[in-house]
């Protein structure tokens, strides 16, 4: 007895058969195509990266090729290429921070600012609300956080908390 017949028999015996509609669908010819068609994809996306790194031009190179290709003014180009230059040496493209989030580092915060902040909050701006990120500065300084995302709700909530016990 070969497989698919016992599996019909199976499915016969079953008390309780599947409702219409509800068969497991066999992989046919549209599967086989689409494994072929990832397989190329990935084949490609690997081909890509080694000529890439064969060519030796750097991201920002190909990048303002790419804008040149596609008609970009040269003004843009020439700030695309000013800010790469500009850019602490090891320095890697991060995350955008949302609009509502707040990135604190994990090491230690800069005296600077740091008095910055003590000074908005002596100068009797409301932290909290005005400025988030002075707000997570003074938390992190006085180890009430550490560093890491948080959005801005959660460190208003905090400041305030923290603010009224001092």
């Amino acid at each position: 007895m070969n497989h698919s017949t016992a599996m019909e028999l199976i499915r016969e015996a079953n008390p309780v058969p599947n409702p219409a509609g509800m068969e497991r669908p066999r992989e046919g010819i549209s599967g086989r195509i689409g494994k072929l068609v990832l397989g190329v994809v990935a084949a490609l996306v690997i081909g890509a990266g080694a000529a890439w790194a064969a060519t030796g031009q750097s991201p920002i190179d190909l990048f303002t090729e790419e804008l040149t290709d596609q008609g970009a003014p040269p003004s843009f180009i020439e700030s695309v290429e000013k800010d790469a230059e500009s850019a602490p040496a090891g320095t890697l493209p991060g995350p955008v921070p949302e609009s509502d989030e707040i990135h604190l580092p994990q090491g230690a915060v800069a005296d600077s600012i740091v008095e910055f902040c003590k000074k908005q909050a002596d100068s009797g701006t409301n932290l909290a609300g005005q400025n988030p990120h002075c707000a997570a500065v003074l938390l992190k300084d006085a180890g009430v956080i550490q560093g890491g995302v948080y959005e801005s709700d959660h460190i208003e909530n905090r400041y305030e908390n923290w603010s009224e016990r001092q």
